[in-house]
């Protein structure tokens, strides 16, 4: 189903293939996606919207992929893996979202995605790493199918033997995280291997990396997140890794974003609240995300606002209870292409989170509302 403007008067179910239409409509306008299959209610909504042909996706990011599944046998590795080994495996996609599957099993069905036409042609990349408790990850083998080719919604058996070194580099991580450093850490972002990168963790709260750290030589980034105390607000940083060379990552010396309203831990006597934060210069939009019992629900909107008034979409749509708490999250985001109408950009197929120069602030509140 999909709203317009807030307004369940002015709601359309999708046709067979998601499409919808609404005559008439005067932007900037506002349309709410609920997810119809859902055992719990979810929604994602769109702010401050203008362009006539929105592609809209429950995840706030573009996304047409074609799906197709591997059984994988691996080779080259021995197991049961030790401690703190993974396996991962992509396929080579210029521009696609990455697709993983950690194995620890000699075999294992994964679901592999890719964005285009129904044949894919590439590579299948796997890679074994190993990371220790001091925060190192080691690469220690990959492998590689090339040429590749799958149809979409085909099954099929794959040998990947991993019985190639991974050419390596170092780096130098030199961090400062501001006013953000009562707990912090540096991870991979990201790295490639044989043409395929591979998405690391730069939210996971895990050691941080060494200060002279082991870098594929094809390349990786590297995050910085650092805490407020209590982790009420974060920041994030990436950026290249510099091989042989230093990789610096800095937070700002003040807090960027924090929540106004309501106040932590508020008992609240409405079902419609005001949520506030502090205005970000040079944000290019603002996702809140409000989770309780069984409540998910998500909204971008535009730079210009610095809050949100939570609807009353009725049962089965978005609807506070008395009784329950709540706890949401603003983040704020830096790059460019992060607008709502950019997000629903019919012409842009797989947007990438997270990239070289990528910088985003988060922060989070609470609330309850009275039984």
């Amino acid at each position: 189903m999909v709203i317009l403007n807030g307004d369940r008067a002015h709601s359309v179910i999708t046709d067979s293939e998601g499409r919808f239409r609404f005559r008439g409509v005067v932007p900037p306008y506002d349309l709410t996606v609920v997810d119809p299959n859902s055992w719990w209610e979810r929604l994602i909504e769109f702010k401050g919207l203008t362009r006539a042909n929105p592609a809209l996706s429950m995840s706030g990011a573009v996304e047409y992929f074609r799906l197709a599944t591997l059984l994988g046998a691996i080779g080259g590795v021995g197991f049961p893996l030790p401690d703190g080994a993974s396996i991962e495996v992509g396929l080579t996609q210029a521009e696609s979202d990455i697709f993983l599957v950690t194995i620890d099993e000699v075999t294992s069905f994964s679901t592999f995605a890719w964005e285009g036409p129904s044949s894919y042609s590439g590579s299948l990349v796997g890679v074994f790493t190993q990371r220790h408790p001091d925060g190192t990850l080691d690469f220690l083998k990959a492998g590689a199918i090339t040429p590749f080719e799958i149809e979409e919604g085909e099954e099929r058996a794959v040998d990947l033997v991993l019985d190639r070194p991974v050419e390596t580099e170092t780096t130098t991580i030199s961090a400062d995280a501001g006013a953000y450093g009562s707990w912090w850490a540096t991870e991979f972002a990201s790295f490639r291997i044989f043409g395929e990168d591979f998405p690391g963790r730069p939210h996971e709260v895990m050691p941080p990396l060494p200060e002279l750290t082991t870098i594929p030589a094809e390349g990786a980034r590297i995050s910085l997140i650092g805490f407020l105390p209590g982790f009420r607000a974060a920041a994030v940083s990436i950026v290249d890794a510099v091989p042989g060379g230093e990789t610096v990552l800095e937070l700002p010396s003040e807090i960027v974003l924090d929540t106004l309203s309501p106040e932590p831990d508020a008992e609240l006597a409405t079902f419609t609240p005001r949520l506030e934060w502090t205005p970000v210069q040079g944000a290019t939009s603002y996702v809140v995300e409000v989770e309780g019992g069984d409540t998910f629900s998500k909204w971008i909107l535009p730079p210009t606002v610095n809050f949100l008034e939570l609807p009353d979409h009725g049962e089965g749509v978005f609807r506070l209870r008395s009784g329950r708490s709540y706890f949401w999250t603003v983040v704020a985001t830096m790059d460019a292409g992060h607008t709502p109408d950019e997000l629903a950009d019919p012409d842009v197929t797989v947007r990438p989170r997270y990239w070289a120069g990528s910088r985003e602030y988060m922060a989070q509140g609470s609330f309850s509302i009275e039984p």
